[in-house]
């Protein structure tokens, strides 16, 4: 767990599950996804993936609201595939209404904090919120990349 000034970063739990399949299913907040919004036996299958990295501490983490413990999004730190080797991506998503306060760079500064070594992201070029969040957590361009067939910014921090 991570707790920040505004936010607690936890594992997800079963008990999030109803909660985080109607997130993975909505087209607002899973805008700028690789894969849009999931069907039902889509996000149940992301659930389960996530859930399971979650538990050995590592992958998505839930981020939810203090005081309310609110789920308002998702961020962590998963492994992908760039041009054949296997790194680390930090990946981080909220809630629509919760973009814009700065809880996204809140959220990404302490998960990746965490993390020694390059740590990876990657954006699409029109995700101009987004490329501002990991630059203002120290990530730098460095250049293109392509994630499931797509190019997008990519961005590292090595620390």
């Amino acid at each position: 767990m991570i707790e920040t000034r505004r936010l607690i970063i936890r594992p997800f739990a079963e008990a999030d599950r109803k909660t985080t399949e109607a997130l993975l299913q909505d087209r607002a907040f899973m805008e700028n996804s690789i894969t849009g919004a999931l069907d039902a036996k889509g996000s149940k299958q992301r659930f389960d993936q996530i859930l399971l990295h979650s538990e050995s501490g590592s992958g998505k983490q839930a981020v939810t609201l203090k005081p309310t413990n609110l789920i308002i999004g998702y961020c962590g730190v998963e492994p992908f595939d760039l041009a054949g080797n296997i790194e680390n991506e930090l990946g981080y998503r909220l809630i629509p209404q919760y973009r814009g306060l700065g809880l996204a760079t809140e959220a990404a500064q302490a998960v990746s904090n965490k993390y020694f070594g390059a740590l990876f992201a990657y954006v699409d070029s029109e995700n101009s919120k987004s490329i501002n969040v990991l630059s203002n957590i120290g990530f730098s361009y460095t250049g293109k990349c392509s994630v499931n067939g797509r190019e997008y910014e990519l961005f590292q921090r090595i620390t």
